[in-house]
């Protein structure tokens, strides 16, 4: 009893510490950016008028920074080593090209160098034994597995960081379950890393809820992802020889699924097209959203809500077999989507159909405005 006590007294503690730090942080954050110029600034794809200070994710590290103390002396050392190294290797990526601008190609080298420290911390996916592989060629396989899957979740959380609101609310309901879950499985150490991330992200959502006064930047979103896949990892890995392992597989397909169809939906339409998969343009989930006439903050909600209906779902499906439960998960998040693309075509439809309603009026009224200039011609 009395370690159950401190366990949720240390979760309490680093939860207020890492919300305080953040809601503190963040204002001198918008400061500093205004006054160094360091500013999103509008363009062709962006939805913001005015220049935006950006680096919002210094502020939600500082909330993990103070709280660190606490969650790092409850992993072991390896995961602690590991996560800490790699998120500060994001976050330093991040500044650096929110300032200047990296290509695509060397965040995505960054981001296959935190999944090697993933692997170094212990974080490795353990695939099930349906191959008769070798240990050392099976062992190769859950690196580059885990390798692929750390890049792949890491840029989609990046790319999906697009609207007010929007990353850092699917950030916080997703580390906020993550929390339960470990807490479930007994892990004090992931559970309190999760809940003072959420807490930093929700402090963030303060300032970042349409209107937005910062954003979170690549600052902030690569290490949002990088952490969310790390952490789906931990879970698959803590539920692998669970006795309800499958509704513990799907919940974490689950949580991920929004960043990750939409990433895998654009990629496709941009390559079918010819173009690379790493062009700028507006044909994310939110883009779409926006062009269907919502404002930024009902965007966002939606969005959430519909990871929340996934993962609810995803606990529905327990009792189904895993590659049918993922395959409907994933038509489910594809629905979602084409809905949201439905509507759309039907508004352009509607605007069409009234142009042409009123060209139709344009020209019945030219008419007329001839026959009776003619008319009166006739008669001078």
């Amino acid at each position: 009893m009395e370690n159950i006590l401190f366990q949720y007294a240390d979760l309490l503690l680093a939860y207020i510490l890492s919300f305080a730090s953040a809601f503190i942080a963040i204002p001198i954050v918008i400061k500093q950016s205004k006054k160094n110029n360091l500013l999103d600034k509008p363009d062709f794809r962006k939805q913001h008028k005015e220049p935006i200070p950006t680096m919002g994710g210094v502020g939600i590290f500082a909330g993990l920074i103070v709280s660190g103390f606490i969650w790092i002396d409850l992993l072991s050392v390896r995961e602690s080593i590991g996560i800490s190294v790699a998120i500060s290797m994001l976050l330093v990526t991040g500044i650096v090209d929110d300032i200047k601008g990296l290509s695509a190609v060397f965040r995505l080298g960054i981001q296959c160098i935190g999944g090697v420290l993933a692997i170094q911390a212990g974080l490795v996916i353990h695939l099930p034994s349906i191959f008769q592989f070798s240990v050392e060629t099976m062992m190769i396989i859950e690196y580059g597995v885990t390798i692929f899957l750390i890049a792949g979740v890491t840029n989609a959380f990046n790319l999906i960081d697009g609207i007010d609101g929007l990353a850092g609310g699917l950030g916080f309901i997703n580390a906020s379950m993550f929390g339960f879950l470990f807490l479930y499985f007994g892990n004090t150490g992931f559970a309190v890393l999760s809940f003072s991330f959420a807490a930093a992200l929700l402090a963030f959502l303060k300032y970042n809820f349409n209107p937005a006064r910062i954003f979170m930047g690549d600052t902030g979103s690569l290490v949002l992802g990088y952490l969310m896949i790390v952490f789906a990892i931990k879970v698959f890995n803590l539920s692998y020889a669970h006795t309800h392992s499958n509704t513990f597989i799907l919940l974490v397909f689950s949580i991920v699924l929004v960043p990750v169809i939409d990433t895998a939906r654009v990629f496709l339409f941009r390559i079918l097209k010819g173009k690379s998969p790493f062009s700028a343009d507006r044909s994310h989930i939110h883009h779409l959203l926006l062009k269907t006439g919502f404002n930024h903050k009902k965007a966002s909600l939606i969005l959430c809500f519909a990871n929340i209906v996934l993962i609810v779902e995803a606990y529905l499906l327990r009792n189904v077999d895993i590659p049918l439960a993922i395959l409907l998960l994933i038509v489910s998040a594809i629905f979602l989507i084409e809905i949201i693309s439905i509507k759309r075509l039907f508004k352009i439809r509607t605007t069409v159909h009234i142009l042409y309603n009123e060209y139709k009026k344009g020209s019945a009224d030219n008419q007329l405005l001839l026959k009776y200039l003619n008319e009166k011609k006739k008669y001078e």
